[in-house]
């Protein structure tokens, strides 16, 4: 699950410049003053600015606004014998300040065991930063962050990068999801990380699967309800790295691909799809069935064929209305009609009803996003673009699901 050195370029993982490779290996070796395991408190700030503006660097594609060098861990170290390596799980929180996204938080996470399905965690580091630059906008929905938080923060960038090449060794691990984003965010390269975006992605696709999708889905935990939590995002993206390594493959999101259509089973059932044409081209007429096809559009068309359906002579053995509610006077035309079809149905009836929210607009953002995105096009994708295809992305994976039936008549 190690992502490999030579994929860090195609994932834009921040990578060191060939030129910046330190040619005298000595200066590797020289730690600075701190003793691993103290707090960073403990790391006298002037020093740390000092050690990093000697033994730091640049990155590949690095803006030109961000002036803060890089420090990576010492590959060099003596050799530890007999010290086993640790697996650590980090997230970060960042505001937006004059120079773009800046850290404002740093969560590390430390694996301790695995026994009986329960995953035992120790909390390493859980630190505020107090970012150089003015800040924009402390993105409290997203960060959790405010400005009362960072107010009386002392601790800075270099501090932080200080602490990590004191604490780690090159055989620990760091896992986290979407990793590049932490790295750069605290300026620091490690050689061995899983990241679980990477991991639980499916096979030819470049879509990420979100961290609380991949927790609701894998973990059947809910996160993120409100603002994030960088603790809590550690510990979730470090269990799904463990479950994952001790389970193997099959720990994983179902593969759209290996869906399987329920209506070839239903073949010699009398079965009715009713909804816009798109979808019935999408899910039905496009295939070889036996299913009856009526294309209505409005939500208050489609109640007089699902009465019809359910009531008739011809009753169907199966129903699949879709409808798309559009605005509010529809939502009550939707209302209604539920409300008359649920009066009217025999009780022997099933229902589900279903409800997604913003899936329409999803798709329309991502249209847009792919075309952006393409080297060849001349319009930008800026981070609140990216921020609102995540939020639209994340709102359409919800859904509320209700079934309705009447108990069992004697």
């Amino acid at each position: 699950m190690i992502l490999p050195l030579d994929h860090w370029e195609k994932e834009r993982y921040p990578m060191k410049n060939e030129n910046d490779q330190l040619a005298d290996g000595a200066k590797q070796r020289e730690m600075p003053v701190h003793h691993p395991g103290s707090s960073i408190d403990s790391i006298p700030l002037e020093q740390a600015k000092a050690f990093v503006k000697e033994h730091g660097f640049r990155v590949m594609d690095q803006l030109q606004g961000d002036l803060q060098l890089y420090l990576e861990t010492l590959t060099d170290q003596e050799d530890q014998g007999g010290v086993d390596n640790r697996i650590f799980g980090m997230d970060c929180e960042m505001v937006k300040t004059s120079v773009g996204s800046e850290l404002a938080r740093l969560t590390l996470v430390q694996y301790d065991s695995f026994h009986d399905g329960k995953l035992t965690t120790t909390t390493i580091m859980d630190e505020l930063v107090k970012p150089y630059n003015p800040v924009l906008d402390y993105l409290t929905r997203h960060s959790g962050i405010t400005a009362t938080m960072l107010e009386p923060v002392q601790t800075r960038l270099e501090q932080v990068q200080v602490y990590l090449l004191s604490f780690l060794r090159p055989g620990d691990i760091l896992v986290g999801h979407s990793l590049e984003n932490d790295l750069m965010a605290t300026h620091f390269l490690h050689p061995r990380v899983i990241d679980t975006s990477l991991v639980f992605r499916h096979t030819n696709q470049r879509t990420k699967f979100s961290l609380r999708h991949l927790s609701t889905c894998l973990l059947k935990k809910t996160i993120q309800t409100g603002s994030h939590c960088s603790e809590e995002d550690a510990q979730v993206t470090l269990e799904l790295a463990v479950r994952r390594a001790w389970l193997g493959d099959t720990f994983a999101l179902p593969n759209a691909s290996d869906r399987k259509s329920i209506f070839p089973k239903w073949s010699k059932r009398k079965i009715v799809g009713i909804g816009p044409a798109e979808w019935l081209q999408a899910h039905i007429t496009n295939h070889a069935n036996g299913i009856h096809a009526l294309s209505y559009d409005s939500v208050e068309k489609c109640k007089k064929p699902v009465l019809a359906w359910c009531k008739g002579q011809r009753k169907a053995q199966m129903l699949c209305c879709h409808l798309n509610v559009l605005d509010e006077t529809e939502m009550h035309s939707l209302e209604q009609s539920m409300s008359d079809i649920l009066k009217q149905v025999p009780l022997s009836s099933m229902l589900m009803i279903a409800l997604q929210e913003g899936l329409g607009k999803a798709r329309e953002i991502f249209k847009t996003r792919r075309v952006c995105q393409d080297p060849r096009s001349s319009v930008g994708w800026t981070e609140e673009d990216e921020d609102r295809w995540k939020m639209a992305l994340e709102r359409c994976r919800q859904g509320h699901v209700l079934w309705i039936g009447s108990a069992k008549q004697t």
